[in-house]
């Protein structure tokens, strides 16, 4: 009750985003709820997420990107996610990169390149929860290296990004990705990695490789995306994961319907975004249900943007 009392006293502040030179923050304040056939369980409203960002470009060759996070989203579809203690502010990334021309280079802590969700603004996204594929698919933050080289031809712009690294001191990553915007409308991406699983018992030791494409047509407000990809294992058998994802963005409404599968997961949601302020102030709500054992969860948050 306190903690209630607390966000509603602060609210007209809870709701404000700001820049001071290169210093951003986003502050995400919201009511998330199960629901049940009977009762509404579990409900809260609470301070789920709060960023802070700071860029600065040294020249026009170096530039350097900092970000923490503080953060209670912390299901097992929500990516990036940090654990934390104690509630303490967490560097999620930390990183120099290096442009020459259509070539950057990247050393730090970063999300690797992977097509159309990743890396993006937590605000852009077309739901609260990244998908599944994001934490399944090698596509976590590491501690690396990353090259990437983007070329224009005619009609097409592609990337071809590789990466290599560990995930924060343990496995290591091996990754690579191309991705191609055919004319203004369509895109088609392939992504592949292999990770190194260290684990205390040298027997259990193995390799996991990934595969995924996926490709996505826009027209207007209107987009559709689909993707599919399999995950490898010695010691597991293959893993199949695909996904459907319709999106509509009107001025200041935004309507998004996905459906995703892995293994033998499936879940449906559904999502509206309303733009008080554009590009500054979002609310959104969303409903989303796993089909396998019919739990659900009804959110509303307000986001104050980067």
């Amino acid at each position: 009750m306190k903690r209630l009392f607390l966000l509603i006293l602060c609210f007209p502040a809870i709701l404000f985003s700001f820049q001071i030179d290169n210093l951003k923050a986003l502050i995400e304040v919201g009511y998330r709820t199960e629901i049940s056939t009977s009762i509404i369980d579990d409900s809260r409203i609470d301070l789920f997420r709060m960023r802070l960002k700071y860029s600065k470009e040294f020249s026009d060759y170096v530039s350097v990107f900092v970000q923490g996070e503080y953060s209670n989203l912390d299901e097992y579809s929500v990516f990036p996610h940090i654990y934390t203690y104690f509630t303490s502010l967490n560097i999620i990334d930390a990183l120099f990169t290096f442009n020459y021309k259509t070539i950057s280079f990247k050393i730090g802590r970063f999300i690797p390149e992977f097509g159309y969700f990743l890396p993006k603004s937590i605000l852009k996204l077309p739901s609260i929860h990244y998908p599944i594929a994001n934490e399944n698919f090698l596509n976590g933050r590491i501690d690396g290296i990353e090259f990437d080289n983007k070329l224009s031809l005619p009609y097409n712009r592609i990337n071809l990004s590789l990466s290599a690294g560990h995930r924060y001191h343990y496995d290591l990553y091996r990754l690579a990705s191309l991705t191609d915007d055919i004319g203004k409308f369509t895109r088609l991406g392939i992504f592949a990695g292999v990770r190194d699983i260290d684990t205390q018992d040298s027997s259990l030791a193995s390799q996991m490789l990934t595969t995924y494409l996926y490709g996505s047509f826009n027209v207007g407000p209107i987009s559709l995306m689909g993707g599919i990809g399999k995950r490898k294992m010695r010691i597991h058998p293959n893993q199949l994961y695909y996904m459907v994802n319709g999106r509509a963005e009107m001025t200041k409404l935004w309507f998004n319907l996905f459906f995703e599968r892995f293994d033998t997961e499936k879940e449906l949601s559904a999502s509206i975004d309303y733009w008080v302020v554009e590009n500054r102030f979002d609310i959104n709500t969303k409903y989303e249900i796993n089909l396998n054992n019919k739990e659900n969860r009804f959110y509303l948050l307000f986001k104050g943007i980067i």
